[in-house]
């Protein structure tokens, strides 16, 4: 019986979380110190599929034979392997005389409105070549429509849009051959939040073939297709997140399947080990347990935690995150000496609301200090304003996504990091690897298990903002101190033998098989 191992996670974005840096990493140590050949699964729409399939490979975050299948592409078609994109020319004109063209300044896009400027058509290209991105379409000037046109310019799905509301109503996706193969309808409910009613599945004669209500039932549908291929081989399946999949595809488990759950951060919304609600994200793995085959989390204490409460011993595995990358130390008089740095997404998880205030308290001792925060997310425009609220613009910076973060560690002098909970705290151990010192919230779970109290950083107990300025500002003003602690973050080399970390794999994967 041949082995083959699945890495499900809903999409790989261009911009990429710790969750998606984590199974990238697992997949790609795996390939090279057990020889397996890894397939990611996902599973949403992602009109940039081909593109981001590439940017893995070529920013060798994945192995160049590595399996990716997309339920939409895999329905529609899609390219992942073209020379060449399909061009589509501007237009000069229309039929109708109605239609007047204005080419956008500086691009290739182009509108099309009626005499008094009301747009009938926006067409936006690829700014390298004349290959449609998306158009979006109006009704009396008001967007009513998009079509969206994949990596080598497909047409991908049209949606077609309320203009009162500005909600979707329906979503039709296409084969690359041009029939459709998706319709997707959605209405407003009650509490005037937009929702899926239901889903067609057509064949390549346009003849429906299968309705569902659910997006579950339609990747039940569309998994068991896949497993088909693999009927006669031992399926790992690597969950990393657990809402999206476990609970569907749990429903249709076969015999040949092995379920592997990930835990990335607290299980529980609370302290107490015992009582407090379980985190969302992770209830259908203790829920329906029977069906997981073995559940990795990341550090002995939250093992500790889950056995107390729900037992589940011989399922449970500890493999930490390890840091992969080749380490050069870097002289401690090249970093900056009031460079602070942290790296989050912009989440009320990561608690940066805290570390802001925390800084303002910082500066106001250390006048030339400042911070860095590195990430994306939804708290964007609420941090900044937070920032601004405190006449901080100057020394506490937001300053987007960057996925090479190895030379920002090596110029700082101090990471902080303020999260409420955590799984393991990736970026901890990273820092620490850079020689960067690292003060923390003691949360659980992760920092406690890297940082030294008062060796290779400082562990705050949580919300105490107060402590966590005095600690900042007496390491900037100890410049001894601050290279003692980098000596001993170099040491933190423990979390980095990729041969151990394929090992505690490779035993999990023979326990279960």
């Amino acid at each position: 019986m041949k082995t083959e191992y699945f890495f499900l996670f809903p999409k790989i974005d261009e911009k990429k979380n710790g969750l998606v840096f984590a199974l990238l990493k697992r997949a790609k140590i795996l390939y090279t110190q057990l020889g397996i050949d890894p397939i990611i699964i996902t599973t949403d729409f992602d009109r940039y599929l081909a593109k981001n399939y590439w940017d893995l490979i070529s920013n060798q975050l994945a192995p160049p034979s590595i399996g990716y299948l997309n339920l939409y592409g895999n329905l529609q078609g899609t390219h992942l392997r073209l020379s060449s994109h399909l061009h589509h020319p501007p237009q000069e004109t229309m039929y109708n005389s109605n239609v007047q063209k204005t080419q956008i300044p500086s691009t290739l896009n182009q509108r099309f409105h009626d005499k008094n400027n009301k747009n009938y058509l926006y067409e936006i290209r690829n700014q390298e070549y004349p290959t449609l991105r998306y158009v979006n379409t109006f009704q009396n000037g008001i967007k009513n429509g998009r079509l969206i046109y994949d990596t080598y310019g497909f047409l991908s799905c049209i949606q077609i849009i309320n203009p009162l509301t500005k909600t979707v109503i329906t979503e039709t996706y296409y084969h690359t051959n041009g029939h459709p193969v998706i319709i997707k309808n959605f209405q407003l409910n009650k509490d005037n939040k937009n929702i899926l009613v239901n889903i067609f599945i057509l064949n390549n004669h346009g003849v429906i073939t299968e309705v569902f209500d659910t997006e579950h039932q339609l990747i039940q549908y569309w998994f068991l297709m896949i497993a088909q291929k693999y009927k006669d081989d031992l399926m790992y399946l690597l969950i990393d997140r657990a809402i999206h999949f476990y609970e569907p595809l749990r429903k249709i488990k076969l015999d040949n399947m092995r379920f592997i759950g990930t835990i990335h951060a607290t299980h529980l919304n609370g302290n107490d080990i015992y009582k407090s609600s379980i985190n969302r994200h992770y209830q259908s793995y203790f829920k329906h347990s029977d069906s997981l085959d073995a559940l990795v989390i990341l550090t002995d204490r939250q093992k500790e935690h889950i056995q107390k409460r729900f037992s589940l011993d011989e399922k449970l595995f500890v493999i930490p995150h390890i840091y992969e990358k080749t380490i050069h130390q870097v002289d401690f008089d090249s970093r900056d000496p009031l460079f602070c740095l942290t790296v989050a997404r912009y989440d009320k998880a990561k608690n940066l609301d805290s570390l802001i205030r925390v800084f303002s308290k910082v500066v106001e001792v250390i006048p030339s200090a400042y911070l860095n925060i590195y990430g994306f997310g939804a708290e964007q425009k609420f941090l900044q304003a937070e920032i601004d609220a405190r006449n901080m613009s100057n020394h506490i910076k937001l300053m987007g996504y960057n996925e090479n973060t190895g030379h920002l560690y090596n110029q700082a002098s101090l990471f902080l990091f303020s999260s409420r909970s955590e799984g393991f705290g990736m970026a901890v151990l990273e820092a620490l690897c850079h020689g960067c010192p690292v003060i923390s919230y003691n949360i659980d779970y992760g920092p406690s298990d890297m940082i030294i109290d008062n060796n290779n950083g400082y562990l705050i107990t949580f919300e105490d903002e107060e402590l966590f300025s005095q600690k900042i500002i007496s390491l900037l003003k100890n410049k001894q101190k601050r290279k003692e602690f980098s000596e001993a973050a170099y040491a933190c080399t423990q979390l980095t033998d990729q041969s151990k970390f394929a090992q505690k794999w490779q035993e999990l994967f023979l326990k279960i098989q």
